[in-house]
């Protein structure tokens, strides 16, 4: 169910595969407001996916306001934000854009959309900063992240092959809550597999 009142396009939100990924999206506005958004999942829930579509839907809408957006998507390898790629560049052409693949980035017009490693980020300036696998990267770095930037989401496996990220999660999250406003989602609904699939919790 789309909500009544949205800022980002309705068709990006019909891109959604869930009720979880549409929830996900309506908080998600809020970035532009510069709260940071936290976006946790269980593997298989589509946490990426959405924040590739939500970094669509957000840098149409900082298109309206600004020349030219700068994007920036880092993570502990580019294969883990493979899938925001691929979602991103989905939402952008269900907007209407022309989109132009690159070794590590699109661009779309104004729009610029670029990977980069974690410690080349502080060095950038950026209108959005997107972090996919937190939990793998440290939390001191991840709140340099959100002392320098703006608008930042944050997206993480909180349980997986990475760790159980209670670092993360505890960690993070309580000094987060103390130096800024965050919004936390977290998404229950699996996509790759069924409910309760006891090949998931093998």
């Amino acid at each position: 169910i789309i909500p009544k009142k949205i800022i980002i396009d309705e068709k990006n939100y019909g891109l959604a595969y869930n009720q979880d990924q549409v929830d996900v999206l309506k908080r998600g506005e809020e970035v532009l407001e510069k709260k940071p958004l936290v976006v946790i999942a269980d593997r298989g829930r589509g946490k990426s996916a959405v924040v590739g579509l939500l970094l669509a839907g957000l840098a149409d809408i900082l298109k309206r306001r600004k020349r030219w957006v700068d994007i920036y998507v880092t993570s502990p390898n580019f294969e883990n934000a493979q899938t925001l790629f691929e979602f991103a560049i989905k939402g952008l052409k269900k907007l209407g854009y022309e989109v132009k693949v690159l070794e590590r980035a699109i661009s779309a017009g104004p729009i610029k959309i670029d990977w980069i490693k974690p410690l080349q980020l502080l060095e950038k300036k950026a209108d959005l900063v997107a972090v996919d696998e937190s939990a793998a990267i440290p939390i001191t770095f991840l709140l340099k992240i959100v002392e320098k930037f703006d608008r930042v989401i944050f997206a993480s496996t909180i349980h997986g092959y990475e760790g159980a990220g209670r670092g993360f999660s505890v960690r993070f999250l309580n000094r987060l809550k103390r130096v800024k406003q965050p919004i936390i989602c977290e998404m229950k609904s699996p996509i790759r597999y069924e409910e309760n699939d006891p090949i998931e919790k093998w």
